[in-house]
């Protein structure tokens, strides 16, 4: 018979809804029987009917023939979205769908049963109406679920991409590393080749013989350094550095690595300044604290012509404890500071230490130690190692390392670790 012609049946419907929670009652203890859908019992009632009620509603409407409140794909795109946030599988979804419609269709025989009388064409038409109903409820649940995992896969997409970059860009500043240590150690053994050519010639005066040894065991010397920290870095990257654990009084592990250092500082008559508690106890590595503070205090040493290198430590807050190596070197080129900011996000402080001072130049925010050696210019060989070797120790013990520079004033490395680990 046309539509038009057959009476809404309204019965079914009121019945439909008299039975709504019994139904929704029915339709979690189905799931729940379905091993495969062991995550219904961690639902509370609210979470696991999500949008489903207000499908219903639709569906008493439609047997009414009244207008609908809302679009039951719409609804549906809601409820394929709540269940992709609980880590659900689509056919999760599908089979949970099956079982609710599976409990309306019964329902309709259970109607049939009590009402022998009922008009066989308001049953089918019912049945019609629930299949239409299932059929725009999978549609909308599967289509949300499908554009969820179109994010997803985007997201994950990006995520690779953006791993891959950083592989690359690692990758480009190992190379730098590399080329820039390997014309070192070339240098140096030019250096070492022609000073033995040098002494092995005849006629040369003591006085000259003694300056050529002294060039020859600057080379050998620089030459070590190069290797031990090439041997260091590549320990480093390779993960076969590990965090011995122990407690240790800070104060006098900086003042002996200070006290070795003061030869040299000493030798290019630097003033080399030592401030900080007689005794500050602390838990971490003892043989990675003295390797920070012995790169960046040669460093300081080596790239500072004239002035002080300043070492200072405290602690903070109780919490962490703080090390500060400045030099009055000078400071961060403009050029190379510009591509840092470039590059990086700065990481600012309340105040800057170094304050700048305008016939100085300009001065650069405190930043983040980047990927890339930070350099001085006429800086020695090995100091673009040193920095990469302190960073990765930083990053071994939790510890955040931070920049200041003042062009023409010098630099100041900040190191803060925690007092205690867990």
């Amino acid at each position: 018979m046309p539509s038009d012609l057959i009476a809404p049946p309204v019965k079914i419907a009121d019945y439909l809804f008299s039975r709504r929670d019994a139904i929704l009652q029915r339709w979690r203890m189905k799931c729940e029987e379905d091993e495969s859908l062991a995550h219904v019992v961690v639902l509370d009632r609210i979470e696991f009917n999500d949008h489903l009620p207000m499908i219903l509603n639709i569906l008493g409407q439609r047997l009414r023939n009244e207008p609908e409140d809302a679009d039951p794909v719409h609804l549906a795109n809601f409820h394929g979205l709540h269940r992709w946030r609980k880590g659900r599988m689509l056919g999760d979804i599908l089979n949970e769908l099956d079982y609710l419609y599976e409990i309306l269709n019964d329902e309709l025989t259970i109607f049939k049963e009590f009402n022998p009388e009922a008009d066989v064409t308001e049953i089918l038409t019912a049945a019609v109406q629930i299949a239409r109903l299932k059929e725009e409820t999978i549609r909308g649940s599967v289509t949300e679920y499908a554009i969820q995992q179109q994010i997803a896969a985007a997201s994950r997409s990006a995520s690779l991409q953006r791993a891959l970059d950083d592989l690359n860009k690692l990758g480009r500043n190992r190379g730098e590393i590399l080329r820039t240590s390997s014309h070192d150690l070339k240098s140096n053994f030019g250096v070492i080749q022609g000073v033995t050519s040098l002494l092995n010639q005849d006629g040369r005066t003591e006085e000259e013989r003694a300056q050529l040894i002294k060039m020859l065991s600057r080379n050998l010397t620089s030459l070590q350094d190069v290797l031990v920290q090439l041997t260091d870095l590549a320990r480093l990257e390779a993960g076969q550095e590990e965090f011995q654990l122990s407690e240790f009084d800070a104060s006098k592990i900086i003042r002996e690595v200070v006290a070795g250092a003061r030869p040299v500082a000493e030798g290019k008559k630097l003033m080399l300044m030592a401030d900080g508690p007689e005794e500050m106890k602390v838990q971490g590595d003892v043989v990675k604290v003295k390797r920070i503070v012995h790169n960046l205090l040669m460093n300081a040493i080596r790239y500072t012509s004239q002035g002080v290198v300043s070492v200072s430590w405290s602690s903070e807050d109780g919490v962490r404890w703080h090390i500060g190596i400045q030099d009055s070197g000078p400071g961060l080129p403009p050029n190379l500071a510009s591509v840092i900011s470039a590059q990086l996000k700065p990481h600012s402080e309340p105040t800057a230490v170094l304050e700048p001072d305008p016939t100085a130049g300009t001065q650069h925010p405190p930043i983040s130690l980047p990927e890339e050696p930070i350099a001085s210019p006429g800086q020695p060989d090995g100091e673009g190692l040193g920095l990469h070797i302190v960073r990765h120790l930083c990053e071994l013990m939790s510890a955040s390392l931070t920049v200041e520079s003042v062009a023409g004033k010098g630099s100041l490395f900040s190191i803060r670790l925690p007092m205690a680990y867990d």
